[in-house]
């Protein structure tokens, strides 16, 4: 499922797009092979191996700041780096090592192509709302790249096309459905004879000027991008409860943790990928679905793969999750000057569900050799976690009732 980071939908949630001004930052590349704190299984992503999860320090005392945001991935440090280009003071609370949660463990699209496919949100929430998720994806896509720039954060963003092939079970006609929903959303897409690949896709949508990125290199700077501006990051730090403030009283929100910790603060920013744990607001957990999705990683000769993102349509025009997409891309990153890695994720299923004999990483692997045949067997593989709102739209606002607490992206339409 693809990833989309923390200002899809924000229009519909009516929050602001923030444009923020320059810093600098280094880090050393390793080579990981065992994540001894990790809370999400025993797999270890491509981006986890040749940038570890950074461990800050456990918070210790009971403190007081104006903001605290709950969660280390790329939605909580976004949050946390714009505050304080705002001025504010922020802390950064994470129960884990930075980077070993859900973004060091997605395949790094970064894509205003809505997994949920046009057609499908136009049906649902309206032309307006179809057109504001493209909106709102391309603007976090250029945040991405602009925090980029501006930090000197080598993290190899580049913009590249995407494109959109169909599978032979979707209705006649659907790719071309697909399409007039996207163009009406502003996306500029266009019919293609096929995508680049190897194997022939048939007809594909493409979108122009996608990214990718190194999310692992990416959070690291932006850690040290906090750390410059004042802020401070906290791990090992599991927050239990977060509790809006109530001007009436003059009372604060307050923010608990595992260790019976207290945080005061001016506002909380809750952006773990779901805050079922720490408060159900509303009872967020009614309006989604957790589903886990896999990763095989393959050695394809360097070059041979043309640098784009990739997707086939799996569920045409459906949110039954019944029938997963497939999802592919190359990287660079690995220390190997004759080799790429061709990314291929999919085989999503309800967490704790698994359909068929076969193991998810199998099914894909076999996905891979009966389209790529050159392909040796997966060198990487890995899964993570994505919460599926009901309706498609991010859970991205103040929590109800009004306080000064606000979710950030914990539930999204996308992982990849």
């Amino acid at each position: 499922m693809l990833l989309v980071f923390f200002v899809p939908y924000c229009a519909l949630r009516n929050l602001p797009i923030y444009r923020p001004p320059t810093l600098r930052y280094s880090f050393q590349i390793s080579k990981v092979t065992q994540l001894p704190h990790s809370t999400d299984g025993v797999t270890i992503s491509l981006w986890q191996q040749t940038v570890a999860p950074i461990d800050f320090p456990a918070l210790k005392t009971n403190a007081t700041t104006e903001i605290c945001v709950i969660g280390g991935g790329i939605a909580g440090l976004t949050s946390a780096y714009l505050l304080l280009r705002e001025g504010k003071k922020v802390m950064v609370l994470d129960d884990s090592p930075i980077g070993d949660g859900q973004t060091g463990r997605t395949s790094a699209h970064l894509t205003a192509a809505v997994d949920d496919r046009f057609l499908a949100i136009k049906k649902m929430h309206g032309d307006e709302a179809a057109k504001i998720c493209y909106e709102s994806h391309t603007a976090g896509i250029a945040l991405i790249e602009k925090i980029a720039a501006d930090e000197k954060i080598d993290c190899d963003f580049a913009r590249i096309d995407g494109y959109l092939f169909a599978v032979p079970s979707d209705k006649p006609g659907y790719l071309q459905e697909e399409l007039a929903a996207a163009r009406d959303a502003g996306t500029g897409a266009e019919m293609m004879d096929r995508a680049p690949l190897d194997f022939n896709t048939g007809p594909a949508i493409k979108f122009h000027r996608q990214a990718r990125f190194h999310p692992q290199k990416y959070l690291a700077g932006l850690c040290k991008a906090i750390e410059k501006l004042g802020g401070k990051i906290y791990c090992n730090t599991r927050v239990t409860d977060a509790q809006g403030s109530d001007p009436a009283k003059g009372e604060k929100c307050k923010v608990t943790t595992a260790s019976e910790i207290e945080v005061s603060a001016d506002a909380v920013v809750v952006a773990t990928n779901t805050p079922t744990p720490i408060n159900d607001w509303a009872g967020i957990y009614t309006k989604q679905a957790c589903y886990r999705s896999y990763v095989v990683g393959c050695l394809v000769p360097k070059g041979s793969v043309t640098d784009a993102l990739y997707w086939d349509t799996g569920e045409p025009a459906a949110l039954t999750r019944l029938r997963p997409y497939h999802y592919i891309r190359i990287d660079s990153s690995i220390d190997d000057e004759k080799h790429d890695v061709l990314l291929v994720g999919g085989a999503d299923h309800k967490t704790g569900q698994p359909e068929g004999d076969e193991s998810p990483f199998d099914e894909l692997a076999a996905w891979v050799a009966k389209r790529f045949p050159k392909v040796n067997k997966p060198t990487f593989r890995w899964s993570g976690q994505v919460n599926e709102p009901e309706d498609a739209i991010a859970f991205i606002g103040h929590a109800p009732p009004p306080s000064r607490t606000s979710t950030a992206s914990p539930a999204t339409a996308a992982w990849a």
